[in-house]
Order: structure tokens, then C-alpha cells, then sequence
């Protein structure tokens, strides 16, 4: 409810398709009760607990706009300019709507954002919001009165260049293979997400990370969640360790200790995710 207030009135219309789906993210609502009850916000309905200020209204000039970029923040951009009156188109390059979200989906534990995308989705195809698959240049933009860039974020992979090396997105989504045995460079969210997923379907995993912990910076109930599951699996947790290497057959790490070569088939770098700023850039 606090994802769709309407969530009631949707269902008795027989339009489910309307309703906003929570992912179970809990990092709003159940998260802020280890953070002195702060007020209640939601990663999907930036309205809850601002209900009064934040309202959806006819815009007092209708504006021709593109959005450059299909993903979660593009699409949420379009809805809410299309709502508003604007003549909104989209332009993104792959053949999907969805952006990252793809990726975040992909482990079967992290199914409940399907159903948002979807909403998504569907919500642009009942407005009309036409859709434009090409990458974006200036001379496309030109005659829009406005542009709202929301092209997204790219793995950051510094020098590393080996066939063995693979980004995390292209190892989550499918579109390079990964190996048996496999080390994940980075344990924040996305290269514990990512080894876990892997652990879980089979692989052996060793998960690297500089930090005293894993997972630093996530909401508490992500970590107790994901610390359970990885409980139940074979994975290798290295912390307070640094990658010095990518070699042809795994990758060098040290520690406190000293180093340690690691066998591997692939090195999977989790080291986050860099803007893609370049057509902003040019823009402005």
C-alpha cells in the first residue's frame, strides 16, 4: 500500500497492471525502524509521506521533450511528463525497455523487481509514449524544447583487459560465459549479489573484497537476508584483501598475510558502476 495507496481501487477496476509492485527492497519503510523511526519513504513512490507537496498536475506549457534512456529512471521521467501533458518521446538503444533493471532481476532472489519493470513497461504503452530505438545523438535532439538524459551507468573496469575478465552486468545477464570456478572482485551489493547467484546455481566462488566486511554500505535486512543464504553455500569470502592481478589462469590478491594466487576460469570485476555522461556533456 505504501507502494500503490491505490493498490484497493486498482484491483476492484480489474486493471492489476496499474498497480505499482513493491520489490521487497524494505529500505524505506522496514530499514527506518534501525534509524530512530525516521519518516517513511519508498523506492518506488517518491509521494508516500509527502502527499501534499508532491502531486502530479497539468503542466501550464505543454513541452515537446526526449528522454534519452529506456531504464528504470527514464521511464519513470516519461510517465510522469506524459502525465502532465508533454509530448514525450524515448529514445534508447537496446531492443528492451527496463535498463539495469535487467540485471538486478536476474537472480531468481531478486524476482520481485520483474513485476516493476513490467509496470513500467505497460504504464508508457497505455499513455502512447512512443519509443525510439537508436543511440541518441545532438542532431537528433535538435528541435525538442527540452532533454532529460537518463543514460545510466557503465561497469567500471580500470586497465584490466584479459580474456579471463568479465564486468559484472555481462556476467549476471548472460552475455559473456562464466566458468566453474570463478573469483568476483568487490563486495558491495553487486559482486555479492552477483557470487551468490553463482554459488547458489553451482559455481565455486570466491568473493574479494578491501573492506573489513562485505556488503558495507546495504540496508540491514539485505545483509541478514543475504549473509543466511550465503550460510547455505560453499562460498569463499576474502575481506581486508586486494586485487593486485588478473592473470591468464585467476588472480592475485594480497592481504595482511601476504599474497595468494587464486585459481580461476573467470574474474568477475564488481568494482561499481561510472555514469555515462558523454551525450549530457555535449548537450549542455
Amino acid at each position: 500500500l505504501w507502494a500503490d495507496p491505490e493498490w484497493p481501487n486498482k484491483a476492484a477496476a480489474d486493471h492489476p497492471e496499474d498497480i505499482r509492485p513493491c520489490i521487497r527492497c524494505n529500505e524505506g519503510c522496514l530499514e527506518r525502524t534501525f534509524f530512530n523511526y525516521k519518516a517513511i519513504t519508498c523506492a518506488v513512490n517518491p509521494v508516500v509521506s509527502r502527499e501534499g507537496e508532491l502531486k502530479i498536475a497539468p503542466a501550464p506549457v505543454k513541452k515537446k521533450v526526449a528522454v534519452v534512456g529506456a531504464g528504470t529512471a527514464g521511464m519513470e521521467t516519461a510517465r510522469v511528463l506524459a502525465l502532465r501533458g508533454h509530448d514525450v518521446t524515448i529514445y534508447e538503444e537496446k531492443d528492451k525497455k527496463g535498463g539495469l533493471l535487467h540485471e538486478a532481476a536476474a537472480p531468481e532472489f531478486k524476482a520481485d523487481i520483474r513485476p516493476f519493470m513490467q509496470y513500467q513497461i505497460t504504464a508508457l504503452e497505455k499513455l502512447g509514449v512512443p519509443v525510439v530505438q537508436k543511440k541518441a545523438t545532438a542532431a537528433d535532439l535538435e528541435g525538442y524544447d527540452a532533454v532529460v538524459c537518463a543514460t545510466g551507468s557503465l561497469p567500471h573496469i580500470p586497465g584490466v583487459e584479459k580474456p579471463i575478465a568479465v564486468d559484472c552486468l555481462s556476467a549476471i545477464n548472460g552475455a559473456k560465459p562464466v566458468g566453474k570456478k570463478v573469483v568476483v572482485i568487490g563486495g558491495g551489493l553487486v559482486g555479492t549479489e552477483t557470487a551468490l547467484d553463482l554459488a547458489e546455481n553451482g559455481h565455486s566462488v570466491t568473493l574479494v573484497e578491501m573492506l573489513p566486511k562485505i556488503m558495507k554500505d546495504v540496508a540491514v535486512t539485505d545483509f541478514l537476508a543475504y549473509s543466511e543464504r550465503i550460510a547455505k553455500t560453499d562460498m569463499r569470502i576474502l575481506t581486508e584483501t586486494r586485487l593486485e592481478e588478473v592473470l591468464d589462469n585467476g588472480a592475485r590478491v594480497s592481504a595482511k598475510k601476504g599474497e595468494e594466487t587464486i585459481e580461476a576460469d573467470t574474474v568477475i570485476l564488481a568494482l561499481g558502476l561510472k555514469a555515462e555522461q558523454g551525450l549530457y556533456n555535449e548537450l549542455a
